[in-house]
């Protein structure tokens, strides 16, 4: 059996709960520039009209604030799909008011950092060309630069730019209570690829050889407990697969590790975050 993911796998979409939706529709909508895609009562779909969802906010009036030292989420990232659109992004927060955690230039893309009203970590970044993310002796080239904020934002157009066509869930990036276990797990049971460790503290894994569509930390401390159920922030999140091989593949896999739940073809990780399999 091949236990790897095929390298056209993908990120589709994170869910959050929320106790606010209507506060977070306002951020995401106008400060951010998402477009509503579905609403529901208690429940709204955002992204690129026309395209799929890129986040699902659920309304929970009862979810309460995980605590500080719990795993979840520590950022989802929001992909677009050019430099001149994250210029554009860059000069539509600074003229929506919204304050930035960071920026950064990773060598292999360039990002910005946020986060909503209710404490989710945000991540908006374009990449660069895939030729110039290795070094002559085949190594992935990644580190955590200063953003060149004045040359990125001279590329900016003036009108206010939404999120535009094309921009997807690039990576998402986990607090995790045992960073062995959370990569085994990952890598035996999902199918991905370990491309790298920062220390013994962290580690991405992506397929396709992406640098990474997941980040894991221990920055909340090793065995920091998962968030109650209740809990404000990640719900799920949900991974493309598009051939019929490997989806059996995954299947066969989650069973024989019992992780899973096999109708809704749903998994939880040892730190308890659940990822949902989408076939697209």
């Amino acid at each position: 059996m091949n236990t790897r993911l095929p390298g056209d796998t993908s990120l589709g979409s994170v869910s959050l709960t929320t106790t606010d939706l209507s506060g977070l529709e306002s951020y995401y909508r106008d400060g951010l520039g998402m477009q509503l895609v579905e609403r529901e009562p208690g429940y709204l779909a955002l992204g690129v009209e026309g395209e799929a969802p890129i986040l699902h906010l659920i309304e929970d009036p009862d979810a309460r604030p995980a605590p500080r030292q719990s795993g979840g989420l520590y950022h989802f990232a929001v992909l677009l799909p050019d430099r001149e659109a994250l210029a554009g992004m860059q000069r539509r927060l600074i003229a929506k008011g919204i304050h930035l955690d960071g920026a950064a230039d990773h060598l292999v893309n360039e990002a910005l950092y946020l986060s909503d009203p209710q404490g989710n970590g945000i991540e908006i970044y374009t990449d660069r060309a895939r030729d110039v993310w290795r070094s002559a002796d085949g190594e992935l080239k990644m580190a955590t630069l200063p953003l060149d904020v004045e040359g990125l934002l001279s590329l900016a157009g003036l009108p206010l730019i939404n999120i535009p066509a094309g921009t997807t869930l690039g990576h998402i990036h986990l607090y995790v209570t045992d960073l062995e276990a959370a990569v085994e797990f990952y890598e035996e049971v999902v199918g991905f690829d370990l491309i790298m460790r920062n220390g013994l503290s962290a580690a991405f894994l992506s397929s396709g050889g992406y640098h990474h569509h997941l980040g894991l930390n221990t920055w909340q401390g090793e065995g920091a407990p998962a968030p109650p159920q209740n809990s404000i922030g990640l719900r799920e999140y949900t991974l493309i697969i598009k051939h019929a091989d490997a989806w059996s593949e995954v299947r066969q896999r989650m069973t024989a590790a019992q992780v899973g739940d096999p109708e809704r073809f749903s998994a939880i990780d040892p730190s308890g975050h659940t990822i949902v399999f989408v076939r697209r």
